[in-house]
């Protein structure tokens, strides 16, 4: 349901094609809301079907026409509506945490590997992050509102980044020394 929410949110700001919208989601807000753009595609028919987007035809010279879409009065009362709305915790769902609590019915190197692939997944997120939030500090004093406020959802990205990779740790080292202690097992 937030998916339509992100996609008036993105456009309240200013008019944008879908294809502007979904690379949007490709590069900031699909850190933290994915979506393919087939989804953003179709989202986009229901809020223009509910009257809470537009769009207007724009002309293109030797290209197919293309579909500039903006917020309507609607669409920015559906969205304050949604944003005053309290947001409910989401439930965890993590297929590694399932693997985790079943570790004992397989090896730990083959969790100690599949974790490792996560830690450097998360890794190479986070550096992406870190560079975003240089680029934000060397804006100084000088960072609009809106610009603010998605540094509070690059820093909630970071620390989450940095938990993960701290668990991470936490947990190989817990496999290494499982492994050392199933193998003087089995020497002995």
């Amino acid at each position: 349901m937030s998916l339509r929410y992100a996609i008036l949110a993105s456009l309240d700001s200013q008019p944008q094609t879908g294809y502007a919208i979904a690379r949007e989601f490709d590069s900031g807000v699909g850190y933290f809301w994915h979506a393919t753009h087939q989804q953003i595609y179709r989202e986009l028919r229901k809020l223009t079907d509910e009257a809470l987007v537009e769009f207007e035809q724009i002309q293109q010279d030797s290209k197919p026409s293309k579909k500039q879409y903006l917020i309507t009065a609607s669409g920015r009362g559906a969205l304050s509506e949604w944003l005053t709305t309290p947001t409910e915790i989401q439930p965890i769902r993590d297929p590694l945490l399932v693997k985790i609590s079943a570790g004992h019915l397989t090896e730990p190197d083959v969790l100690a590997r599949e974790i490792l692939a996560h830690r450097a997944r998360f890794d190479e997120r986070l550096k992406v992050f870190q560079r975003y939030e240089q680029t934000y500090r060397e804006c100084g004093n000088s960072v609009p509102v809106k610009q603010q406020y998605l540094y509070l959802t690059l820093r909630r990205g970071i620390i989450v980044c940095e938990a993960w990779i701290a668990w991470a740790d936490e947990a190989l080292a817990f496999l290494s020394a499982e492994t050392s202690a199933q193998n003087s097992i089995s020497a002995g």
